[in-house]
């Protein structure tokens, strides 16, 4: 079978490419930007400060904002796994990432700072309506989650509460958000 060739503009260059049944997507991305603007996105620093960090900035700005609680949480979470795929690509030689230690990787951050446990519970009620997660420490009670499905399922003067924890998204983002600036310097 052919393949169709497409152009995307990519920032202020576009790449060449084509989709191969079944519906594979085959870029060079070399194409699309110098080499080192792609290390620079790759770089676990250039996502905190360009992702995540603007997302919990924005998120304090506007501590009653679901949308902005949840765009906070879930980048903030996921950044273990920036961390983990950039040591793996670092380390000489580069490690073959797997399912079994990167679970062993973020399982060492959540021993080291707890409320990353929180943000990984929220994450995945996020996803699934319910805290999914075996081991997860909540009670089923706790597990329940408004049809907002963001997690966070009270309000209080002080701003948006994780489901019956007591404890404030703020509170909890800026513990952790502390812990990654920790871990890139």
């Amino acid at each position: 079978m052919g393949f169709a060739t497409f152009h995307v503009i990519c920032s202020e260059r576009g790449f060449q490419g084509r989709i191969e049944p079944p519906f594979r997507v085959v870029v060079n991305l070399s194409e699309a930007m110098p080499v080192n603007q792609f290390e620079q996105l790759s770089s676990p620093k250039w996502w905190f400060e360009t992702i995540v960090e603007p997302n919990f900035e924005e998120y304090c700005s506007d501590r009653f904002s679901r949308r902005k609680a949840v765009n906070a949480i879930v980048t903030t979470y996921h950044f273990w796994e920036r961390l983990y795929h950039f040591q793996n690509q670092v380390s000489s030689p580069p490690r073959k990432p797997s399912r079994e230690s990167a679970d062993l990787f973020r399982d060492k951050l959540i021993q080291a700072r707890p409320h990353l446990g929180v943000l990984r519970d929220v994450t995945d009620a996020v996803k699934h309506q319910l805290r999914t997660r075996k081991g997860s420490k909540y009670s089923p009670t706790d597990s329940f989650i408004a049809t907002s499905s963001t997690g966070v399922t009270a309000t209080t003067p002080d701003g948006l509460e994780i489901g019956d924890t007591g404890l404030l998204v703020e509170a909890v983002l800026k513990d952790v958000i502390a812990y990654w600036r920790e871990q890139l310097d």
